[in-house]
């Protein structure tokens, strides 16, 4: 039997695994979001549980943003993710991180204070700070940032942790910036609600909780062609060799 988790509380696990900007603006449903009269709303809360987590699965391109929370912390969520790789931030408790993966690289960068934090002594902090810290994906350090920088692998892991499709009911009505949604009600422990698109593709378009208000995460750019931009040479610390 499928355990009845928090979906919200989730991504705020991974996120934070990752500890890792992209804006949020645009059409909600992307580029092929008009899919002609197809009424979602006519779909039953199952059907529409199991079309949005199809989504999830097998989406080109989408981007998250929002806010969760994980014991006591609260998680600021922002990245856009392609075919060929991602970029974003992850923003905990005041403290900005900022990642990028492509072409078989993880870049991130962070404050000096935090990389202090983890133990960067004054002598390497003079070398990095302010760059991008480059590593390959394949490091076993890189992991801890693959479950949110990996497309595949983040909005998999969302979309194996949503309630069985036959738990969810269906809620009101609504809209996400301007697009008209329909909702559906997870059986999770935050009574997850997932507005979804509801003209066209039935792409979920937010997601948020039902028991803590502030845990909201929206979906845009569904399905825009999306190539993030690998920073400059020498914006870069390549620790490659060094990291493992």
């Amino acid at each position: 039997m499928r355990q009845r988790v928090s979906i919200l509380a989730l991504v705020a696990t991974l996120a934070v695994g990752g500890c890792a900007s992209s804006g949020v603006g645009g059409s909600p449903v992307g580029g092929s979001g008009s899919n002609g009269g197809s009424d979602n709303g006519s779909l039953s809360a199952s059907e529409l549980a199991t079309q949005a987590i199809q989504q999830l699965r097998t989406v080109p391109s989408v981007e998250i943003s929002g806010q969760v929370s994980s014991s006591g912390e609260q998680i600021g969520l922002d990245v856009h993710y392609g075919e060929v790789g991602s970029s974003g931030s992850v923003t905990i408790n005041g403290t900005n991180i900022k990642v990028i993966e492509i072409g078989g690289s993880i870049f991130f960068q962070a404050p000096d204070a935090f990389l202090t934090s983890q133990g960067i002594t004054p002598d390497q902090l003079a070398q990095i700070s302010g760059k991008w810290i480059k590593i390959s994906s394949s490091s076993a350090t890189a992991g801890q940032f693959h479950q949110l920088t990996d497309r595949t692998t983040f909005l998999g892991k969302i979309a194996s942790g949503a309630p069985s499709p036959d738990s969810f009911t269906k809620g009101p009505s609504g809209d996400v910036d301007g697009t008209a949604t329909v909702s559906i009600i997870g059986n999770d422990s935050d009574r997850t609600r997932v507005d979804i698109a509801a003209q066209g593709t039935p792409y979920p378009l937010k997601l948020s909780s039902s028991t803590a208000g502030q845990d909201v995460l929206t979906f845009s750019h569904w399905n825009e062609p999306f190539t993030p931009t690998v920073p400059s040479a020498d914006q870069v610390f390549d620790a490659s060799g060094a990291v493992h």
